[in-house]
């Protein structure tokens, strides 16, 4: 399991954590990068999508210029855009 990442008192810290990224606390939130046309084909992406689906929400929601979506799951992934592709 991932452990948290604690507040540093004098101002922000980047802590590498190894572990399961999908173990994490309900609690936290979890963000990656799509592709405009919501393929998410490769890497890590397609965890994201095995896990949360919600693809064909995306496509449906087509204001991918406002660069975050938010889904009302027990968990919310952020699916940040990072390639310009037509979505079908």
């Amino acid at each position: 399991m991932a452990s948290s990442l604690n507040e540093d008192p004098e101002g922000s810290r980047i802590t590498y954590v190894k572990g399961d990224l999908f173990a994490c606390p309900k609690t936290d939130s979890l963000a990656h990068c799509i592709s405009e046309d919501c393929r998410m084909g490769a890497g890590i992406a397609v965890l994201f999508k095995k896990k949360f689906g919600g693809v064909q929400e995306l496509l449906n929601q087509r204001e991918f210029w406002k660069a975050l979506t938010w889904f009302a799951l027990a968990r919310a992934p952020f699916n940040l855009l990072h390639f310009n592709k037509i979505c079908r």
